[in-house]
């Protein structure tokens, strides 16, 4: 049986998101068969920060929970490893808030990591550098994740414009923020997919979320990005490509028609040559809190997977630390830009 208690210090605006995220990712990866886990918020004078950072919550969930797994194979007198994979959260399983895991990919690249990284020598290899040095030591674990993507109503929700100009430019416009992530790079792919373009003619209207053009745009946070915004250019270019499709249609000869010529007798011909998107992702954020404790409903659209394995160095007398290696295996579903996700792994 465990028993879990979170303490959150205040933040302002994000205390109620802050109480919950570690408590959902604490069993994100595992089922443990009986644990207890609560979450409290307290005011605090050590904390300088004025806001969340990046993946607020998860992180720290899931720290305590692989401890726990440490110290479940001290005492059980196996493998950290072998406790680990034991555990994995498998396919048709549940999460503790009752949603299903219809795909987890977890223990298949679980094998695959341990195979690929070398697992067992380089653990040995550990352990006999360990024995020799005394001021150096080193370390080597595999660790899974299970990252839920969706953002609760009504923030999952995205909007995008498509503008055609006559010379045959076209122009982007989301309320995605570019952060270096290659959301930019990814919403005009799309587009040019729709359109049935090269991506050479499309670009973004301006560096930043344009409120003018998108308003209430959401927040672009908890890798949804590309699929609030994403969804709402396919509409719009979609919706831009049929329009003028059915134009060529009805004028003999406009078919076959290169994409300028087609745009230009569409612009001469009155046709609107703008459309707008909107994308409200299906709402998940069903949780209905018990009065005695728990909950339960579908919180997430969908699971994104991923292994690591990273081998570490440490100085004992400097303090200073190094990772000597890191493999890693992750299941992004079909990627939209296979070089961007390779760099953002990387």
């Amino acid at each position: 049986l465990l028993n879990f208690r979170f303490f959150i210090a205040i933040v302002f605006h994000l205390s109620h998101p802050l109480l919950q995220s570690p408590v959902f990712f604490f069993l994100m990866i595992r089922r443990p068969p009986r644990s207890t886990l609560s979450s409290s918020s307290a005011a605090s004078d050590v904390y300088k920060r004025q806001t969340s950072f990046r993946g607020y919550g998860a992180v720290q969930g899931m720290f305590v929970m692989e401890s726990v797994m440490e110290h479940a194979g001290w005492a059980a007198g196996l493998a950290i490893d072998q406790v680990r994979a034991i555990n994995l959260i498998q396919s048709g399983q549940s999460t503790p808030y009752h949603q299903l895991v219809p795909d987890s990919s977890l223990s298949t690249m679980w094998d695959q990591l341990r195979l690929s990284a070398e697992w067992e020598p380089r653990e040995r290899q550990v352990r006999e550098f360990n024995q020799v040095h005394a001021h150096r030591k080193r370390g080597i674990a595999m660790l899974p994740t299970k990252f839920g993507i969706g953002l609760p109503p009504p923030l999952n929700q995205g909007g995008g414009r498509v503008v055609v100009f006559q010379d045959g430019s076209v122009v982007l416009y989301h309320g995605g923020v570019e952060m270096g992530q290659g959301l930019h790079t990814k919403m005009i792919q799309i587009a040019a997919d729709a359109l049935r373009v090269s991506a050479s003619y499309v670009s973004i209207g301006s560096t930043g979320p344009n409120l003018e053009q998108i308003p209430n745009a959401s927040l672009t946070a908890g890798s949804t990005g590309s699929d609030l915004f994403g969804m709402a250019i396919l509409q719009a270019a979609s919706r831009l490509r049929a329009r003028l499709d059915e134009f060529a249609g009805s004028r003999p000869g406009l078919e076959t028609v290169e994409w300028r010529e087609l745009v230009a007798a569409g612009y001469q011909a009155r046709i609107c040559l703008s459309a707008e998107g909107h994308y409200a992702e299906p709402c998940h954020d069903k949780l209905v809190w018990n009065a005695g404790g728990g909950c339960s409903g579908e919180l997430h659209n969908y699971f994104s997977y991923g292994v690591s394995c990273s081998e570490v160095e440490v100085d004992l007398i400097t303090g200073s630390w190094s990772i000597v290696r890191t493999d890693l295996c992750l299941d992004v579903g079909k990627s939209l830009n296979v070089a961007i996700d390779v760099g953002q792994i990387e």
